[in-house]
C-alpha cells in the first residue's frame, strides 16, 4: 500500500513519493533524528513473508552498508515498522544515466569521467566482497557530485548464485521475467554475462561484463546486446560480438575500444579480471594524451594489478625505459615515465618514509598483507611490476640504503638493523628507538632515533652512537631528524623542528661537529639531487639550487610535485630522490569510517564519517566521541568533539601545533590531549565544551610526553616519557601538581601506551621486554609485569567490567583476552579467538559504557599509494 506524506516508518517521516526503485516503492523522508534528508525503499512484501528471508536480508544489509565509497549510494539503515520492510539511504539529486542516455551518446571525455567512476565503485564493492550483479544505466545516478551506483542488490533477495569462494554472500538483484523453465534469471536481460545465462558461476567479472555493456552504450549512444524479443538478445550476447567502438564513433581511442572489447569478452577468464585494472586503463586514457610514434608512456599513480599477458607487456616496456634512462649517455634525452606503485595495505602514515637505492632503481617502503601481518619492508625495481617482501623485517621503519645499494638499514624492536637487499641474515647494529630518518655514507651511518633528540652516528659494523648535533635551547629545538648525506660524506643535511611560534628548517651538520649552518625555512626534507635542494613547504615538493661546498641556496623555489602527503606528525617529506627517479606518496585525504561492533566482533552498525581522523574516544556516557582532525591547510592536528544523537562536530583547539588525542576524565567535563605547543610534546587537559584556555598536566622541555590515560577518579594521568636513560618509559603525575611528574615503571625496554582498568588499580601497556611488542599488565603500585596477549600487541582496551583486555595485535587484529586478579598478580586466560576483530586499515578505537566497540578506519578508496617518476630532472628541462 502505497504511503502518505505525514507516516512514519520508526524516526523517519515520509515527505512525497520519488517512484519505483527495482521491486519497491521509494520515498523522500526526513531523518527526525538527524535532521537530514533521506530517501526510504519500502521494500515488496514477498521478501518480509519470511523470517529466514529477513534476517539473511538484514546480515546482507550490514555488508552493502559498509560500502563507504564516494561513488555508491550509502545504505543508511535497514528497519521494520510494523509489517513493512524498509530500506535508508542517501538522497541523490540529478538524473540516471539512462535518463541521460535517451538524450543520445555522451560526450568522449564525459563518458571517460562517469566511466571511471562507476568502475571504481565496483571495485570498492568487490574488494568488499559484493558483487552487483544487475549493473545497467537505470542504476547509475549522475549527481554534481559525481556519478552514483544505486541497488546493490538490495531489491530482491534469493539464495546467491556463484559465490566467490573465500567471499563473503553477495546480494541478489532485481528479478526479471524468467527466461527459462528452469527458473527466473537475476539481472537486466541486455547487460547480463554469458555465465549468467547459462546459469553458471556468477563472479565479479559478471559484473565487469555489465560495466562493458554500460561504457559501450555511454559512447554510442546504442545496447551493446538488443533484439526484437528475449531470445534475440540471448543468442547476442552468447554468439556475437558488438560492432567495434571505432565504426560508430571514430573519435574513440583505439585503446578505449580495446578495453571495452575485453570487458565484453564471453570467457570471463579473457575479461579485464578486476574493476581497479578497468578504472586505471580508463583514468590513464582520460588523463594522458595518445602516444607519438615510437615513444613509450605511462600513465601516473597506477597500479599494476593487471592480467598477467599485459603484465608481462608493462614489464617488458618498463625494463626497455629503464635500460634506456640507465644506459644513455648524458647527452641522450630522457623519457619521463611514471610507475604507480600499489601496496597491500593502502595509503597510511607508513608509506610517508620511502628510501630510493643510490642509483634510483629500487625503491625501499613499509607495508604489510592486506588483513593480517606486521609492518615490513619491502623493494621494488623499477623493472620488475611486483614488490618483493624482505624476510626478517617485522615491525621495521624507515628504511635507508647503504652506499652500494647492497644493504637497507631500519628501525625495528628497539634497534637498527641491516639486512641484504637481496634477503639474507639481518644483523643489529645498535640500539635505537623507533627512528626518524637515517642516512648511509663512506663513514657511517647518520640517524636520528626519536623526536627530541639530536643527530646520532654509528659507524657501518656498529658499535656505539656517538652524538653528532645537540639541540638549542634557545631556539626551543624540538628535535634534529631526517638526515641525509653530502657527497663528502662528512657534511650532512637534517630537519630542526622547533616550537609552533618558529617555522622547521634545514640545516647543515658534520660528523666533526662543526657549527651548523641553516640552508632553508621548510616543512620537511626531501633529499640532495645536483645541482638541486628538494624540499616540502605546505604540502608540495620545491627544488631550489644548491651548493653543498658553501652551504647556500640560490635563485627562486619552484614546484616539483604539488600533491606530496607530507606529514606533519612525523616531519617526514613523504617523498625520496636518488638519481634521475622521484617517489612521492601522493595526497589523498582519507575517508574515515566509525562502525560499531558488538563485544562478539560483528559489526552491528555505522556510527559517522569523516576525513583524516587519527583517533576516537568515547565519553564515559557514550554520547560523544573526542576525535583528533588533521588539518592540511594549516599542517596540524587539531581536538574535537562530536555529539552522536545531533552531528554536531565542536573543535577545541585550534593551533600550529600537534595535538594528539588521549582520554577523557571521568565526569565527562574535560578531555586529556597532548601537544607540542610549547615544544616539546607535553600533556594538558580543556573544558569539553570548548570553555577556557588548555591546562598543562605535564610538560618537560627537554623530553616528549606522550598521553596514555586517565585514572577513573580523575586524579592521575599516565603517560610516556621519550629520551630518558633507558629509553620510552611509563609516568604518573598528579592533576595540577605538574612538578610531582615521577617514574612509574622504568626499565632498558621500551614501554609506551598505558591505560588504566576501570577500578584504577591496574594498568596495561605495552613493552618491548620479550623482545617484540606485547601487552603486559602490571599494578599501580608494583608487583609482578604479567604478559597478556601472546603473537604481537601494539596497544590495549579494557573492557568496562575490567574483567577482559582487547589486544591491538600486530596483525591487524583486535583479540579479546579474559583476566583475572589474584593479590597483586594479574592472571590472564587463553584468548578468546571467537571475538577476534579483522580491522584491516583500522585508525583507532574505543570502547563504549554498552560494551560495544567504536572502531575508525580508513575507507578511503584504492590508490596508489607511491609514484615513481622515472627522468624527473628530463621533465625540467
Amino acid at each position: 500500500m502505497p504511503l502518505n506524506t505525514g507516516a512514519r516508518l520508526g524516526p523517519f517521516e515520509i515527505t512525497g513519493a520519488l517512484g519505483a526503485g527495482g521491486m519497491g516503492e521509494v520515498y523522500r523522508a526526513r531523518d527526525t533524528r538527524l535532521g537530514r534528508e533521506v530517501a526510504v525503499k519500502v521494500l515488496p512484501p514477498d521478501v518480509a513473508a519470511s523470517s529466514g528471508s529477513r534476517e539473511r536480508f538484514e546480515r546482507e544489509a550490514q555488508v552493502v552498508s559498509s560500502l563507504q565509497h564516494r561513488n555508491i549510494c550509502t545504505l543508511h539503515d535497514v528497519g521494520r515498522e510494523g509489517e513493512t520492510d524498509f530500506l535508508v539511504m542517501e538522497l541523490l539529486d540529478g538524473e540516471t544515466l539512462a535518463a541521460r542516455l535517451d538524450r543520445g551518446p555522451m560526450k568522449l571525455d564525459e563518458a571517460l569521467a562517469v566511466g571511471t567512476e562507476i568502475a571504481s565503485a565496483l571495485d570498492a564493492a568487490h574488494r568488499a566482497g559484493v558483487v552487483h550483479r544487475d549493473l545497467k544505466p537505470g542504476n547509475v545516478m549522475l549527481t554534481r557530485g559525481g556519478a552514483k551506483v544505486l541497488d546493490f542488490g538490495i531489491a530482491k533477495l534469493t539464495e546467491p548464485e556463484g559465490t566467490m569462494p573465500g567471499r563473503l554472500p553477495t546480494m541478489t538483484p532485481t528479478r526479471t521475467t524468467p527466461l527459462t523453465s528452469a527458473g527466473a534469471l537475476v539481472g537486466t536481460l541486455n547487460y547480463m554475462a554469458p555465465e549468467q545465462l547459462e546459469g553458471r558461476g556468477v563472479d565479479a567479472r559478471s559484473d565487469i561484463f555489465a560495466f562493458g555493456a554500460v561504457l559501450y552504450e555511454m559512447l554510442t549512444g546504442r545496447r551493446a546486446f538488443d533484439g526484437a524479443s528475449q531470445a534475440s538478445v540471448i543468442a547476442a550476447i552468447l554468439e556475437r560480438d558488438p560492432a567495434p567502438l571505432s565504426s560508430l564513433a571514430p573519435i574513440v581511442p583505439p585503446a578505449l575500444d580495446r578495453l571495452v572489447r575485453a570487458c565484453l569478452a564471453k570467457n570471463p577468464d579473457a575479461r579485464r579480471q578486476s574493476a581497479h585494472d578497468v578504472a586505471a586503463e580508463l583514468s590513464g586514457i582520460r588523463e594522458s594524451p595518445l602516444p607519438r610514434t615510437g615513444e613509450i608512456t605511462a600513465p601516473a599513480r597506477r597500479g599494476w594489478r593487471i592480467p598477467w599477458p599485459v603484465s608481462v607487456i608493462a614489464i617488458i616496456a618498463v625494463a626497455t625505459v629503464a635500460a634506456l634512462l640507465l644506459r644513455r649517455s648524458p647527452e641522450a634525452p630522457a623519457r619521463v615515465v611514471e610507475i604507480g606503485v600499489a601496496t597491500r595495505s593502502g595509503t597510511t602514515s607508513n608509506f610517508r618514509t620511502l628510501a630510493l637505492s643510490p642509483d634510483g632503481t629500487t625503491l625501499a617502503f613499509v607495508d604489510a598483507p592486506e588483513g593480517a601481518g606486521a609492518w615490513q619492508i619491502r623493494v621494488r625495481r623499477i623493472d620488475e611490476a611486483r614488490s618483493r617482501l624482505l624476510e626478517g623485517t617485522e615491525s621495521g621503519q624507515c628504511p635507508f640504503f647503504s652506499p652500494d645499494g647492497k644493504e637497507i638499514a631500519f628501525f625495528a624492536q628497539g634497534k637498527l638493523k641491516a639486512v641484504p637487499v637481496a634477503g639474507g641474515r639481518v644483523r643489529d647494529l645498535c640500539d635505537a628507538s623507533y627512528g626518524v630518518g637515517g642516512t648511509w655514507g663512506k663513514y657511517g651511518i647518520v640517524y636520528s632515533q626519536s623526536f627530541n633528540e639530536g643527530i646520532r652516528h654509528v659507524e657501518t659494523m656498529g658499535g656505539r652512537p656517538e652524538m653528532v648535533t645537540t639541540l638549542d635551547g634557545s631556539r626551543h629545538e624540538s628535535g634534529h631528524v631526517w638526515p641525509v648525506l653530502l657527497p663528502d660524506g662528512r657534511h650532512f643535511l637534517f630537519v630542526s623542528r622547533t616550537t609552533a611560534d618558529e617555522p622547521s628548517r634545514i640545516e647543515i651538520g658534520s660528523l666533526d661537529k662543526e657549527p651548523r649552518k641553516v640552508v632553508v625555512a621548510a616543512d620537511a626534507l626531501v633529499g640532495y639531487e645536483a645541482p638541486w635542494l628538494l624540499y616540502v613547504r605546505g604540502g608540495a615538493i620545491y627544488r631550489q639550487p644548491f651548493d653543498p661546498g658553501n652551504g647556500t641556496v640560490s635563485g627562486e623555489p619552484a614546484v616539483v610535485i604539488d600533491d606530496s602527503h607530507y606529514s606533519e606528525v612525523w616531519g617526514s617529506a613523504g617523498a625520496t630522490v636518488a638519481g634521475d627517479t622521484l617517489a612521492w606518496v601522493p595526497h589523498h585525504p582519507e575517508k574515515i569510517s566509525a562502525d560499531w561492533y558488538a563485544p562478539n566482533g560483528a559489526l552491528v552498525g555505522h556510527a559517522f564519517d569523516g576525513e583524516d581522523l587519527t583517533a576516537a574516544r568515547l565519553s564515559p556516557d557514550g554520547t560523544r566521541v573526542a576525535l583528533s582532525k588533521f588539518d592540511r591547510s594549516r599542517g596540524a592536528k587539531d581536538i574535537w568533539v562530536l555529539e552522536l544523537a545531533r552531528g554536531l562536530m565542536t573543535r577545541l583547539t585550534k593551533t600550529n601545533a600537534d595535538d594528539g588525542l588521549g582520554g577523557w576524565f571521568p565526569d565527562g567535563t574535560q578531555i586529556a590531549f597532548q601537544s607540542d605547543q610549547r615544544g616539546a610534546i607535553g600533556i594538558y587537559r580543556i573544558a569539553a565544551d570548548g570553555s577556557g584556555a588548555p591546562v598543562v598536566v605535564a610538560s618537560d622541555p627537554d623530553h616528549d610526553e606522550l598521553l596514555g590515560s586517565v585514572s577513573p577518579d580523575g586524579r592521575t594521568v599516565y603517560f610516556e616519557r621519550e629520551g630518558g636513560p633507558t629509553g620510552p618509559d611509563l609516568w604518573r603525575v598528579p592533576v595540577g601538581e605538574p612538578a610531582k611528574s615521577a617514574p612509574w615503571i622504568a626499565t632498558p625496554d621500551s614501554e609506551d601506551g598505558p591505560q588504566v582498568s576501570p577500578d584504577g588499580r591496574w594498568v596495561a601497556f605495552v613493552s618491548t621486554k620479550s623482545g617484540s611488542r606485547e601487552v603486559y599488565v602490571r599494578g599501580v603500585e608494583g608487583g609482578p609485569v604479567v604478559q597478556v596477549s601472546l603473537d604481537g600487541g601494539s596497544g590495549a582496551l579494557w573492557e568496562r567490567d575490567g574483567k577482559a583486555l582487547r589486544c591491538l595485535g600486530t596483525d591487524f587484529r583486535i583479540r579479546r583476552v579474559p583476566i583475572s586478579f589474584s593479590g597483586d598478580r594479574p592472571i590472564p586466560g587463553a584468548p578468546d579467538r571467537s571475538a577476534d576483530m579483522v580491522v584491516d586499515r583500522a585508525v583507532d578505537a574505543s570502547i563504549g559504557p554498552d560494551g560495544r566497540i567504536l572502531l575508525l578506519r580508513n575507507v578511503s578508496p584504492p590508490e596508489d599509494a607511491i609514484v615513481m617518476r622515472l627522468g624527473w630532472k628530463s621533465r625540467l628541462r
